[in-house]
């Protein structure tokens, strides 16, 4: 990768993370005083973000082809819903508790890519 490339991914990097930070503190100050966060949209969102960042890292060499895509949306589409009918109805869930869900889940993911998509990991 040359210097202009890693210029312009590095400059793409530091927008969308002060994106969103800045979304956060946004959301952060609209809150009525008193309010509490309800902290699990964000850990659903930062878990997904680390289970599938590793797969579509993991399986990079398969970002052009469609089965790809079709097998990441599948499998996220069961994550959020499992998120959504299992973990988030369990009160309270401890963000630790996250660490061995995110390993469950890649070792569920990792066998199934290659079988649905023909792509083998890096």
């Amino acid at each position: 990768m040359n210097l202009s490339k890693r210029i312009r991914d590095l400059i793409i990097e530091i927008v969308v993370a002060t994106t969103l930070i800045a979304g956060v503190v946004i959301y952060g100050f609209s809150l009525p005083p008193g309010t509490r966060v309800d902290a699990r949209p964000f850990a659903l969102v930062g878990n997904t973000a680390v289970v599938f960042g590793f797969v579509i890292y993991w399986f990079r060499g398969g970002v052009k082809k469609l089965a790809f895509w079709v097998a990441t949306l599948g499998f996220l589409a069961v994550h959020v819903a499992l998120y959504y009918f299992v973990v988030a109805r369990i009160q309270p869930f401890p963000t630790l508790y996250y660490v061995p869900l995110d390993m469950l889940e890649l070792a569920f993911i990792l066998p199934l890519m290659p079988r649905l998509t023909g792509v083998q990991p890096r």
